[in-house]
């Protein structure tokens, strides 16, 4: 577990790794790619294991909003935590001084009565949220 942004890896790493695994069939069970895919934010103040999903991390909201000032970035756009892992009614949720923002596109995801969501991104870069039943 890191204790601050700077030993997280670079955005220049996480591009690197999209770009030599952009079609994989089978996940690997460590690597930056499945902490990439299996990871999820937390309340908790430092980075730990996920135990809910059996690989990534539970990444805390001070050391995201750190990194993604270092990295020059201004969000955190994700996916693939649903209804059933956190409440996100409407489809999608903020957190993080709304700079991680997790979209669910899939409606009554396992029964939970959730609307599904798009983020589309106005022109100053800040995203419109369109939930639907």
């Amino acid at each position: 577990s890191a204790a601050d942004p700077s030993q997280l890896a670079p955005l220049s790493e996480l591009r690197a790794v999209t770009l030599a695994q952009r079609s994989v069939d089978i996940v690997p069970q460590t690597g930056l790619l499945t902490d990439v895919l299996w990871s999820d934010p937390t309340t908790t103040t430092d980075l730990e294991d996920n135990p809910r999903r059996g690989s990534g991390c539970l990444y805390p909201d001070h050391l995201t909003t750190a990194w993604l000032d270092q990295e020059g970035l201004l969000m955190l756009v994700r996916s693939h935590e649903g209804p059933d892992l956190q409440d996100i009614p409407e489809g999608y949720s903020l957190r993080a001084d709304d700079r991680v923002v997790t979209v669910f596109s899939a409606t009554n995801y396992g029964n939970h009565g959730n609307q599904g969501c798009v983020a589309v991104f106005m022109k100053d870069l800040h995203p419109k949220f369109i939930s639907y039943p």
